[in-house]
Parts: C-alpha cells; sequence; structure tokens
C-alpha cells in the first residue's frame, strides 16, 4: 500500500493491480482513519530521514522507474508500512527501504486487535496462482466461551461475509455464514479428535 492510494477526503483506498489487473476502490472505515494518519506520518518521517542519508528511493512498479525517474524519491510513493531497517535489492543493487513484512505485520496486527478489543485482526493474502483481489481482512471476537463471531472483506471491494460460530459441544461447532453465494449457509462441523 502506497502513501498515494490512500484518500482520506473521499474515505476510500486504492487497491491496485486486483483481479484481471484492475485497480479498484474500497472503502476507508472511519476508526483506521486516525492510526493510517499515524501510519503516515511515521513513513513521512522515515523517507526524509532516508534522503538525508542518501537513500529514499522506493521500487516502482512495471515500466514507472524508467518513464518517471524521480517518483522513486517523492512522499506519495512511498509504502504506508515501511520496512523498520533499509536493505538492498537484491535484483538492483540499490540499498533502499522496502514494504514491511509478513512477520511484522503480523505483530502488528495482533497489536492493532488487542487495542480495539477483537481477538483477531488477519490478513489473507491470495494464494499462488491466485490475482491481488483474493485477498481479505478478517476481524473476530469472541463473545462467550461457545460463540465467536468473524467478518471477512475482500480487498477487492466484494461483499463482506460474517460468520458466526456456535460450539454445541466439545466436537460438535455450528456455523452460520451470510454471504455472496447465498443469504445464509448453515453449517455444523464435527470434530473428532
Amino acid at each position: 500500500l502506497r502513501i498515494k492510494d490512500v484518500d482520506f477526503e473521499r474515505q476510500e483506498i486504492l487497491v491496485r493491480d486486483g483481479k484481471g489487473g484492475k485497480d479498484r476502490r474500497t472503502m476507508l472505515p472511519a476508526s483506521l482513519q486516525q492510526p493510517l494518519r499515524e501510519a503516515i506520518a511515521r513513513a513521512r518521517r522515515l523517507h526524509v530521514a532516508d534522503l538525508a542519508a542518501g537513500h529514499g528511493r522506493v521500487w516502482l512498479p512495471h515500466a514507472l522507474a524508467r518513464k518517471y525517474p524521480n517518483a522513486a524519491t517523492e512522499p506519495g510513493w512511498q509504502y504506508v508500512f515501511p520496512s523498520d531497517t533499509l536493505s538492498e535489492d537484491p535484483k538492483s543493487g540499490i540499498t533502499r527501504r522496502h514494504h514491511v513484512g509478513e512477520e511484522a505485520l503480523s505483530r502488528h496486527l495482533k497489536l492493532a486487535a488487542k487495542r480495539l478489543g477483537l481477538d483477531e485482526i488477519g490478513f489473507k493474502g491470495p494464494q499462488a496462482g491466485d490475482d491481488a483481489s483474493e485477498a481479505a481482512l478478517t476481524l473476530g471476537k469472541r463473545l462467550s466461551e461457545d460463540l465467536y463471531v468473524t467478518y471477512e472483506r475482500s480487498l477487492s471491494g466484494v461483499l463482506g461475509t460474517l460468520y458466526i460460530f456456535y460450539d454445541l459441544s466439545k466436537h460438535l461447532t455450528l456455523r452460520g455464514q451470510t454471504g455472496i453465494q447465498s443469504a445464509v449457509d448453515l453449517i455444523y462441523t464435527v470434530r473428532y479428535d
């Protein structure tokens, strides 16, 4: 996610190179605007420091680096969630700050979930062979010992799905699901452990 892809005025995020290679817009929830503003401010501070140290060039997709040679140093092209460290790009040999890695992202998502009073915030990336539209954000909350609720939303802007899990016994779980394929699907799961 690049800084220029977050539009606070229109309250939306541009997801680039989604299904079919198309760009898509998705909503920017009001509850995430302040944390996102803080993340962007941090990214800008890091970028200024990197420029002062002779770095500050970000990797650009496709042929943009050739078409716009100075774009790599512009603040809008910087990652919203940059890595804490600089590293050498194995293809170009240029030292630059890449986006945050999966382990760091997982750590930050757990912290965000705790601050929001949730039990889970997860990001599911596309599987091998899938396009970026398969990526989704998941929010989860345990409401009681037996009741757990999750909401999953595709980052491509497709409608989200609400799941309700109710443990009837140690070995039997009832799952209610709203979504695209049908209004409500009721599924039970039997565990044999």
